[in-house]
């Protein structure tokens, strides 16, 4: 069944800037590079100098959520470059995506160092209402379900609900749920203040709460991100979509539409078109190198092997439209003989 998706935001960098009409900078943000983007040219870097506990994020500007969303996906894809190194003490940790209330960070989902080793790690706010204290459940993703790894494209996802009853956080990697926690008062942060947090204000991307729990001066963290995307429903990865390739050309004497290196996806046909110049016709498709004694016009190509290339050639050929090779013409002065590449004229 299909989903009507509501698209906050979508931003893959490809403009080659950081948009201030839908980010808001946060520490020194994110800088544009075209190292180790996950799909197109371009993504962002995030990274953190040596020693504090610095943030480094991208954050949606508030309107882009405004003031009653209780309900919001994010994803992003990462590579961590350097970041595993950083995290030495049980409870270091840095955030990948996080969403925020009036009251600030509620939820993230990031990398932490635990006794186990280095694991993804979903943690949010819950008010306690019996103990009126607000607290953090936590969940701690098996190694065996999913390990960050630097060095790889990873797709985070984090899924937010906002209730005084039935509040809810959902953490995905790589299209899988890796983490859930159900059920909490995620409305109230303070005593005396119910439902001061009922809606979500904005989603965070890059590096954000880094925490060095002995502050041991930790190595820089560096994270790469892109095609960061904030929606109503659940997003997922995006679907890689397998092509055949075709380059189409013309020879002398007219062109071809569409022209050049064409990626065509799986299962489908190509047509191309042929265009001959004033005095020209199509004489032949020549597919492969093979002609293929054929004017049909346009010619489709059927769908063809995923990940083969191919090329197909118009050639076309003279109509003959030109000057006649000779022509006879009668004046009063005579008769003149026309050719391509001689004149006569003799007088009687």
């Amino acid at each position: 069944m299909l989903i009507n998706m509501t698209d906050f935001l979508t931003d893959n960098f490809e403009s080659g800037s950081i948009n201030a009409a839908i980010w808001v900078a946060r520490g020194s943000g994110g800088i544009i590079s075209n190292l180790h983007p996950a799909h197109g040219t371009y993504g962002v870097r995030f990274i953190t100098p040596t020693g504090a506990p610095t943030d480094y994020r991208l954050e949606s500007v508030p309107s882009i959520l405004g003031t009653t969303r209780t309900s919001v996906y994010a994803r992003g894809y990462f590579y961590i470059l350097q970041g595993m190194s950083a995290l030495v003490d049980v409870g270091d940790r840095f955030n990948l995506i996080s969403f925020l209330n009036s009251a600030g960070l509620f939820v993230s989902i990031g990398v932490t160092k635990t006794s186990s080793g280095i694991q993804y790690h979903l943690v949010g706010k819950a008010w306690d209402s019996v103990n009126n204290v607000l607290t953090y459940p936590s969940v701690v993703v098996p190694t065996a379900t999913a390990t960050p790894t630097n060095l790889i494209q990873i797709c985070v996802e984090l899924h937010a609900v906002v209730s005084s009853t039935a509040g809810e956080y959902v953490a995905y990697v790589n299209g899988v749920e890796v983490a859930r926690i159900s059920g909490v008062n995620n409305t109230q942060e303070v005593a005396n203040a119910p439902n001061a947090c009922t809606y979500i204000k904005s989603a965070a991307f890059g590096i954000y709460s880094r925490e060095d729990t002995a502050n041991n001066n930790l190595p820089a963290i560096e994270v790469f991100g892109d095609d960061f995307k904030i929606a109503d429903t659940y997003i997922g990865p995006i679907t890689t979509v397998n092509h055949w390739h075709l380059t189409a050309s013309a020879g002398a004497g007219g062109t071809v539409s569409p022209v050049g290196s064409i990626d065509v996806p799986e299962g489908q046909s190509q047509s191309v078109i042929a265009t001959p110049n004033t005095g020209y016709r199509l004489k032949d498709w020549i597919w492969d190198t093979v002609a293929q004694n054929s004017t049909t016009n346009p010619r489709v190509v059927p769908a063809q092997t995923i990940d083969s290339t191919h090329t197909l050639q118009a050639v076309f050929e003279s109509t003959g439209g030109g000057i006649p090779l000779w022509v006879i013409l009668v004046g009063a002065g005579g008769i003149a003989l026309v050719g391509i590449a001689a004149f006569a004229l003799r007088r009687k």
